[in-house]
């Protein structure tokens, strides 16, 4: 079996599942991630739905670029396939980023999916300085040597 991908709403046309391949296939060989199959669900929206989606499950009235919604079953052994969990970008935050940043959509696209798809893997910068310097610094291993982006962003 193959990952799948679910990718909904007012998707961009960013090459989306080849920069998912390469993700997945980074954290494959840095072994952040195992070789099980994945299931996977983006979803895109306005600021102002994401507003709301941050309101309710954190409890933060404001748009944010990327929320990660864990599946608990994922990380069991016993599963054929990984149910990683959910993705949701904010399309308006992911332009105005891309814009403050200096660099394109899609490479602001490949900075949030790869942020989603490690806080889906447990990986948490909220929780302390150590951590959130863990994060940054696989976040950029895995952005760096995965081809995708040919700099390191600073963010």
């Amino acid at each position: 079996m193959k990952d799948v991908f679910s990718i909904s709403g007012d998707k961009p046309s960013w090459g989306m599942r080849v920069i998912l391949r390469s993700l997945i296939l980074k954290m494959r060989h840095y072994k952040i991630l195992n070789k099980k199959p994945l299931v996977l669900s983006i979803s895109f929206v306005s600021g102002k739905e994401m507003t709301k989606i941050n309101a309710k499950f954190r409890g933060k009235k404001k748009d944010t670029d990327v929320l990660s919604f864990e599946n608990p079953a994922a990380n069991t052994t016993k599963t054929p396939v990984v149910m990683l969990g959910d993705i949701v970008i904010s399309i308006d935050t992911l332009k105005k980023q891309a814009k403050e940043h200096k660099h394109t959509v899609k490479k602001e696209l490949q900075v949030l999916l790869c942020h989603g798809i490690l806080h889906l893997l447990g990986y948490d910068h909220e929780k302390s300085k150590k951590d959130e310097l863990k994060m940054k610094n696989l976040e950029k291993k895995i952005l760096k040597s995965s081809g995708l982006i040919n700099r390191v962003l600073s963010r």
